[in-house]
């Protein structure tokens, strides 16, 4: 009786180390850690406040709600341990997360 059935073939090791090659240069970075256990939305939400924007406005901005945008604010708060819209802009300001534009410190 003959089979049709073939055993797979193993991979080339020049091609195998190609296509590895390859997919190293497409890995991305490992995120850097954000200070005060901080995730990536709760930052973005700072870096907006510290504007002096209200909630609606930047859920405007981010594309989200503004109830979402308070629950945000108080995880911030929580996190980085203030009470208040001003305190948290002075936390960001002391902790650098605030761009320097021409000696100005922005957003």
């Amino acid at each position: 009786m003959s089979t049709s059935h073939t055993r797979p073939s193993r991979l080339d090791p020049e091609v195998a180390a190609r296509e590895v090659g390859a997919a190293s240069h497409r890995v991305r970075q490992r995120p850097r850690a954000l200070p005060a256990g901080l995730t990536e939305r709760e930052l973005e939400v700072l870096l907006v406040l510290v504007r002096g924007w209200s909630n609606r406005e930047i859920a405007e901005d981010l594309g989200i709600s503004a109830k979402t945008v308070g629950h945000h604010v108080q995880h911030v708060y929580q996190k980085v341990g203030v009470r208040s819209r001003v305190a948290a802009t002075l936390w960001a300001f002391e902790h650098d997360l605030v761009r320097t534009r021409q000696g100005v410190r922005t957003a």
